[in-house]
């Protein structure tokens, strides 16, 4: 929230002026070994991931492979946005149309929930958020594919 300038800085020494180039682009904000459940909702499927103990896993309330939902946990803690959405360009996305999945992490002693609004058709990319505060970012296809796991992509133990 703070900026800090110091004597003898050039603007240009700074590299880009642009203040989202500047912001940090996780995700996430709890560390892979701390996150206790998954819940991932989207059009049609629902799948609840839930730590039973620490290398096991399960899937709505079945026993799977752990290395899947160690993948997903993995994945979904180093997750990042591409960009920010510019209200200015894009005034139709807003947080409150962020409709199309939810991800909620519950973690030990914290939670978060990334929500996911629709696909742009000529980007092939998603608007995403954690939050009001966190605004809106873009994050692409293939990577918020790797998250929208329904409960048939995992293996029974």
């Amino acid at each position: 929230p703070n900026v800090y300038l110091g004597r003898g800085v050039i603007r240009g020494d700074l590299g880009h002026a642009e203040v989202n180039y500047w912001r940090d682009r996780h995700l996430l904000d709890i560390p892979e070994m701390k996150i206790q459940s998954v819940r991932i909702e989207g059009k049609g499927f629902s799948t609840e991931v839930v730590k039973t103990s620490t290398d096991s896993w399960s899937v709505n309330g079945k026993a799977v492979d752990p290395g899947l939902a160690d993948a997903l946990v993995g994945v979904l803690a180093h997750s990042q946005v591409d960009e920010f959405v510019d209200p200015t360009a894009d005034s139709k996305v807003t947080f409150e149309g962020l409709t199309y999945a939810r991800i909620t992490v519950q973690g030990t002693g914290t939670s978060a929930e990334l929500r996911v609004g629709a696909q742009d058709p000529k980007t092939k990319r998603y608007p995403v958020s954690m939050g009001k505060t966190f605004g809106l970012g873009w994050m692409s296809q293939s990577a918020l594919e790797s998250l929208l796991k329904k409960p048939s992509a995992f293996k029974p133990k």
